[in-house]
């Protein structure tokens, strides 16, 4: 067996062990697709031709997604790749060329700390990312790094439409032992990236055995230019996975993914809001109407090779999109899917009446008509 199949399968091992605890081409259509024509509508079809498009973000002309192509927790290659969603067609962005130092305006390394020791380029294992814009106008896209180094980089997003690029600004390299999943950045210049686990705990048997157990809590790790990281008061839960922030950064919104509960903090206190009961939250998007997409797998088909083969076109693990309210979290299921074409979904983002949907594993992102999809 390769190396690198050796460590998905005991990665994925272990993350399955803890569900059952908590319980550049373009693209070919996948088992379902979208009606040919005198057919009738497809309520969902997949896009092919990815590699585990673990996060989604929504860029700013709409017409575009940006995929985190994930390489897997031990930190397998992975890239991000921009899609046109009226094409379905996908192109690398990174690792690839970017814009020099004397282009665009200003120092490759300005974001992030000072001691960052470099751009990752092939390196690059990409997680949780999030799009913000910056007070000064410029579109800041922050990337969960594994590969070589626990970290999170900084790029930013140039250009439009097919012309749009990304240009690596910096990184901050997380405290020793983090394991990083998803990440949010604040209007300040703030970053909050959980930490699930301890990394170093959690690769021995003993450490295994006590995250089956809840006993290798997590937090919130919150980095500040100048200031470096610190623990976010409050933080301190059971496999921290996604994390979002309000429209007001008022309040954060943490998925538990260790404790089936997605838990509402005061971004000032750390005081815990309110907290309701979701199956296993992976990451979270904000919808059209302001309400919280969470999604959450609720099947136990992780165990199935689909889901722990490196080179798995897709897993049958069942999942739902919950859509929770900000103020109440009292939510309501707007989605939910088992079995063909796709599973394992980690990630919902809306635009009009579609939901984009990623996975954590297999090659295709899927594609889903709210109007025509019927529970």
């Amino acid at each position: 067996m390769a190396m690198r199949e050796f460590r998905v399968w005991r990665w994925l091992g272990l993350l399955a062990a803890l569900l059952l605890t908590a319980c550049q081409t373009a693209p070919d259509r996948g088992e379902v697709g979208e009606p040919k024509e005198n057919e009738e509508a497809s309520p969902l079809w997949v896009i092919t031709g990815l590699q585990a498009p673990e996060d989604l973000e929504l860029l700013p002309n709409d017409r575009y997604l940006l995929l985190s192509q994930f390489g897997g927790l031990e930190g397998g290659p992975g890239s991000l790749v921009v899609l046109d969603r009226h094409t379905e067609q996908h192109r690398l962005l990174y690792p690839s060329r970017a814009p020099g130092p004397s282009e665009e305006g200003g120092g490759a390394g300005e974001w992030g700390d000072p001691d960052c020791p470099g751009e990752p380029g092939a390196a690059l294992s990409p997680h949780g990312i999030h799009l913000l814009q910056r007070p000064d106008g410029r579109w800041q896209l922050l990337v969960v790094h594994h590969g070589g180094r626990e970290s999170v980089e900084f790029f930013e997003l140039l250009g439009s439409g097919e012309d749009y690029r990304l240009r690596w600004r910096g990184c901050a390299v997380a405290p020793e032992d983090s394991f990083l999943n998803d990440v949010v950045g604040l209007r300040d210049g703030q970053v909050l990236v959980t930490h699930m686990f301890s990394r170093r705990a959690a690769a021995t048997a003993e450490g295994q055995a006590a995250a089956l157990a809840g006993e290798l809590g997590g937090w919130v790790w919150r980095w500040r230019a100048g200031q470096g990281f610190d623990i976010l008061p409050g933080s301190h839960q059971v496999f921290p996975n996604g994390i979002q922030v309000d429209a007001e950064e008022r309040h954060v919104y943490l998925n538990l993914y260790g404790a089936s509960a997605v838990a509402k903090l005061e971004l000032a206190s750390g005081r815990v809001v309110r907290q309701a009961r979701v199956p296993r939250p992976d990451n979270s998007s904000w919808a059209p109407d302001g309400r919280l997409l969470v999604a959450s797998h609720v099947g136990s088909e992780v165990l199935d090779p689909a889901c722990t083969r490196a080179d798995s076109p897709w897993c049958p693990l069942g999942f739902q999109i919950v859509a929770l309210d900000p103020e109440t979290l009292h939510g309501e299921v707007i989605f939910r899917h088992q079995g063909a074409p796709m599973g394992a979904g980690t990630i919902a983002v809306q635009h009009g009446r579609r939901l984009y949907i990623g996975s954590f594993v297999g090659d295709r992102l899927l594609v889903v008509d709210l109007d025509a999809w019927q529970p």
